[in-house]
């Protein structure tokens, strides 16, 4: 399915992103701490938002699209 090489890049892409947005938000509520900060829920909505991000990016896409005349998974014809 995927090489090795795709892998190790998808996983150095997804960390990076992971410990970028993750460390930039919580730096950036360290700077703005006075002035109300981002806090817990901002912090974590960061990290989430990167790892959805590159799961969306870089995960596989499902196969969404299937002929009438094509069998399916199970082996009935789908409709």
């Amino acid at each position: 399915m995927y090489s090795t090489s795709q892998k190790l890049i998808a996983e150095f892409l997804g960390t990076f992103a992971l410990i970028f947005f993750g460390a930039g938000s919580i730096c950036t509520d360290q700077y703005l701490h006075g002035a109300g900060g981002l806090g817990l829920l901002g912090i974590a909505l960061a990290h989430g938002l990167a790892i959805g991000i590159m799961v969306s990016a870089l995960g596989p896409s499902p196969r969404t699209f299937q002929s009438r005349g094509e069998p399916s998974a199970s082996g009935s014809p789908s409709v």
